[in-house]
């Protein structure tokens, strides 16, 4: 493990064997690493890795199997100029099975704020400009486009140690007004012993330029075991 490096991962899995066989699987993992590691220095850098995934399969007797897979993986380095402003460089590749996304792959500079920031909560907004490339499938396309991220984060910190979690973002093209994407999960974390817990999270993402006869809306909720790494 990387010092310094901490956050939490999750997942979970069912299993439905009767007149339809159905397989599901969630996962996640989301990592930070600020420098300073104490909070009482002013922050210089942070590094921020995340990944989430959800793959199912369903089957009957003499029909074709139905598959869905939806992943988002991120990384992200902030270099702070002032206590809370700071300038950012990111990538974002994303996937949707179901919304007929082969990949959408993302990479931006731009500049983010820390609006609120205590031992209880923090709320952060960010926006950047960026180059996409974007491929569908069910006709096959590939576009380029330059647009932009614009996002916001929130953390705060409940009674009895429960942790509520979460993010929204709109990704607008500016050279295809129809080529744009919104993104929300929110999550609330319930520790149980130690490091382990479970959680109950919700997830939407939106394409609207999905191709005709697939739903543009895709929705999850998951009820995961989780998982905190702690920084070392």
């Amino acid at each position: 493990m990387v010092p310094g490096l901490g956050g939490s991962a999750s997942a979970g899995v069912s299993l439905v064997r009767s007149t339809s066989d159905i397989t599901s699987f969630n996962g996640a993992i989301a990592l930070t690493r600020g420098l300073p590691q104490v909070d009482w220095l002013p922050p210089r850098s942070r590094t921020s890795l995340g990944y989430t995934q959800s793959y199912s399969t369903t089957s009957e007797t003499g029909d074709p199997t139905v598959k869905g897979n939806i992943f988002h993986a991120g990384i992200e380095q902030d270099e702070y100029f002032s206590p809370r402003l700071f300038v950012l460089v990111d990538a974002a590749f994303d996937h949707n099975f179901s919304s007929s996304l082969n990949l959408q792959q993302a990479y931006g500079v731009g500049v983010g704020i820390n609006l609120i920031k205590s031992a209880r909560q923090q709320l952060d907004f960010k926006g950047n400009l960026q180059y996409e490339k974007q491929s569908l499938f069910n006709p096959p396309t590939t576009e380029n486009l330059v647009g932009s991220t614009f996002s916001e984060t929130y953390l705060r910190n409940l009674p009895r140690k429960l942790v509520l979690t979460e993010f929204g973002s709109f990704t607008p093209a500016y050279n295809d007004a129809s080529a744009y994407s919104a993104h929300v999960n929110a999550a609330l974390a319930f520790p149980v012993y130690r490091g382990l817990g479970f959680s109950l999270s919700g997830i939407d993402d939106y394409i609207a330029n999905a191709p005709i006869g697939t739903k543009k809306n895709s929705t999850q909720f998951n009820m995961n075991l989780t998982y905190t790494i702690k920084p070392r």
